[in-house]
């Protein structure tokens, strides 16, 4: 999987050929309106297909690295915050290559030092079954270019970028989009960058608003990683206070479809109408235990409409009727 954000500028660019995003979108088995849902996930190999599509569709060979000047960084998250609040540009990698789980796993980063004073940064699908790769690859390396420029300023220049295939726009095209020397066919797919570079010193760094991005990650963010079960029991969460915690609402976050969703949760020994009450009953136990809030409201932040709904939940959950559950003295 890998978070909606990869979308950004996707719907602007097509546009911008004069074409309609949505039935692209929609080939690749996505929701037209996928883009601007920031909390959501798709797979990794529709995204793939979706630019490739697009590049062939539209005639348009360079469509990976058009849509990277539309991203940027930032479509990281709480990833960006690290990366740009780095003492220096190898401190950065380091946070990249430990935090990228949190936006996909469905790829890596790496930086490690080459001779004559070079380090090479590569980019590698790491997903397995994602056969259309020129397009995601061009549009990954586009971002990580905007990426190093942040870290080691507006003038940075890698030594030579590295391409895994082929060029399949003319070979100048490359060239002005890198500012440098391209490979083809290239063993890997990344930058060869100076070395000395990396470790100078950058300005405007925070290491309290890196500290808090961390803090976020490691304790309230769910890497993608992760089980089925987690993703959904923290989408419920999110969603019990909206009233719009159900299943089909879970599964377009996921980028899944609902019976595909609950097959898979079968798969790990539950189901989502399983996984709804534990993220009920913790909830209603710490809210009526723990804190003053009126019963009235607890039961609509765990999406009942009626306080009654609430009160038959806590004696089948704790054999007794809210207001018994509550702690003397609290």
């Amino acid at each position: 999987m890998i978070r909606s954000t990869s979308l950004q500028g996707f719907d602007a660019l097509v546009a911008e050929l004069g074409a309609d995003p949505a039935p692209l979108m929609l080939e690749a088995g996505l929701r037209p309106d996928l883009a601007a849902d920031r909390e959501a996930y798709l797979p990794y190999r529709s995204l793939a297909h979706l630019v490739e599509n697009a590049a062939r569709e539209l005639r348009c060979p360079d469509f990976g690295l058009r849509l990277a000047r539309y991203q940027g960084i930032e479509i990281l998250g709480a990833v960006a915050m690290i990366a740009r609040h780095a003492p220096t540009a190898a401190d950065a990698m380091v946070g990249l290559t430990r935090y990228t789980q949190f936006y996909s796993t469905a790829f890596e980063v790496d930086l490690q030092p080459l001779d004559d004073g070079r380090a090479r940064y590569t980019f590698t699908i790491v997903a397995p079954r994602v056969p259309e790769r020129v397009q995601v690859l061009e549009l990954s390396l586009g971002v990580s270019l905007d990426l190093f420029r942040i870290l080691l300023g507006e003038d940075f220049r890698p030594r030579r970028a590295l391409l895994p295939h082929p060029a399949v726009a003319a070979p100048g095209v490359y060239h002005a989009f890198f500012d440098c020397p391209v490979s083809f066919d290239a063993e890997v797919c990344g930058f060869d960058i100076d070395q000395a570079q990396l470790g100078r010193p950058r300005h405007g760094d925070d290491p309290e608003v890196r500290r808090l991005a961390e803090r976020y990650l490691e304790t309230t963010a769910v890497p993608l990683g992760a089980d089925l079960h987690t993703h959904v029991r923290r989408l419920v969460e999110r969603l019990l206070p909206t009233g719009q915690a159900t299943i089909g609402t879970v599964a377009r976050h996921l980028g899944l479809h609902p019976r595909t969703l609950q097959r898979r949760l079968r798969d790990e020994a539950t189901t989502f109408e399983v996984v709804l009450d534990e993220v009920r009953r913790d909830l209603a136990e710490q809210y009526v235990r723990y804190s003053e809030r009126p019963l009235p409201r607890i039961a609509t932040m765990l999406g009942y409409t009626e306080q009654s709904t609430l009160s038959r939940a806590c004696r089948r959950w704790f054999g007794v009727p809210p207001q018994r559950l509550r702690r003397p003295g609290r």
